[in-house]
């Protein structure tokens, strides 16, 4: 097993995908839920609540895209499946 080195990727293949299309889901599930709000009336601070999902989204669109999690190198470990 190879030493960790900080900064470089953490997240393998696997892990990327997984990410990848979970982000993608949680994006898609905002779009929704944030149009069937508008049409169904709910009033703009429940749709603030969209927020947490979103940033999900983001953040593992990103994680995705760079190979990089955050708490991954806090623990000083990687996955590289």
């Amino acid at each position: 097993m190879t030493e960790y080195v900080p900064g470089k990727c953490n997240i393998g293949k696997i892990n990327r995908l997984s990410r990848f299309i979970i982000g993608v889901a949680l994006l898609a599930f905002v779009l929704w839920a944030f149009f069937w709000m508008k049409e169904t009336g709910f009033s703009s601070f429940f749709r603030l609540v969209l927020f947490f999902p979103l940033y999900g989204g983001f953040l593992g669109v990103t994680q995705a895209a760079v190979g990089f999690c955050i708490l991954n190198a806090e623990e000083k470990k990687f996955e590289l499946r």
